[in-house]
């Protein structure tokens, strides 16, 4: 038998293997910008992420206490402010006078224990709503709030609520100190009636100013100014167009000028238009989302 030849033997050309390799080239270079790809693309869905998260992530605590303020009174007539600060006066208790002197006596519907000691270390002075007119007269001046027996209200025939059988908090009496019941001129002499009711109040302000959990961004910071100070910093980064602006009365659109008076206050649109912490790759700026809401003031006697 003849030995095989060397051209018979199994192998790859030199010209198959240059082929070969310019296959694997090609095709490597297109995985790799199919992966470049999915790595942009999950990069930009997270700045979304990220940036609807902050839009909306303080989103709840403020309706909680804008939707509960007072129309006429919610904007504190004394305190600055402007498109990016806006300070409150908000209620965190509510109940009924059962008297119509000074300390005026109140029958509170149930409060958390928590939240009530909380609230009360912030406690900024009560308003008590003018039979007559149905407005809220304001005493915010030197007022005090202590919890006291129920024997004032149970002489004007007003019961406290009990806590349920499950071991439910209960309603508390207290007695609100303040110079006087009345306010300013025409109002000097006026004085609430009986069963009328009573809101204690927070001072709170909400302001877009710099962030200190990122460094160089804007947050949205809640801080209850009265009693003991406390400042939180609900979200962040916002985009510098984060603003409130105000709805008055007899017009449908907001402005950004501070009403005056502020009693004209009707509602407030909120833009709080989030960012993303970074660019993603590709991107040259963080993602932003827009989100506006508006809020109206229910509680009003027109």
């Amino acid at each position: 038998m003849r030995p095989a030849r060397g051209q018979d033997r199994a192998g790859l050309t030199l010209v198959e293997l240059l082929v070969a390799m310019t296959v694997t080239a090609i095709v490597g270079a297109a995985l790799i910008q199919i992966i470049l790809a999915q790595n942009r693309s999950a990069g930009t869905n997270e700045a979304w992420r990220v940036a609807r998260a902050v839009s909306r992530g303080s989103l709840n605590r403020v309706l909680a206490d804008f939707r509960i303020a007072e129309a006429e009174g919610v904007l504190d007539p004394a305190a600055a402010m402007s498109s990016t600060s806006i300070t409150l006066r908000v209620p965190f208790a509510i109940g009924v006078a059962c008297n119509t002197t000074v300390p005026l006596t109140a029958s509170l519907l149930p409060v958390d224990n928590t939240l009530w000691a909380a609230s009360v270390a912030g406690f900024a002075g009560f308003a008590w709503r003018d039979e007559a007119s149905g407005t809220y007269r304001y005493r915010t001046t030197s007022t005090t709030v202590s919890t006291v027996g129920p024997a004032v209200c149970n002489a004007a025939g007003i019961a406290t609520l009990p806590a349920s059988a499950g071991g439910g908090t209960a309603g508390r009496v207290v007695q609100l100190g303040a110079p006087s019941m009345g306010t300013a001129a025409p109002y000097a002499s006026l004085v609430p009636t009986v069963g009328m009711n009573v809101l204690l109040l927070q001072q709170v302000r909400y302001r877009f100013a710099p962030s200190v959990a990122l460094p160089g961004a804007t947050a949205l910071w809640r801080e209850v100014l009265s009693g003991t100070p406390i400042s939180e910093e609900l979200a962040a980064p916002f985009d510098s167009t984060a603003r409130f602006r105000f709805y008055v009365t007899g017009s449908t659109l907001a402005q950004d000028a501070v009403p005056s008076p502020r009693t004209l206050t009707r509602g407030i649109e909120i833009h709080l238009d989030g960012l993303s912490e970074t660019a993603p790759l590709g991107s040259t700026a963080p993602k932003r989302i827009g989100l506006t809401t508006s809020i109206f003031f229910k509680n009003r006697h027109d």
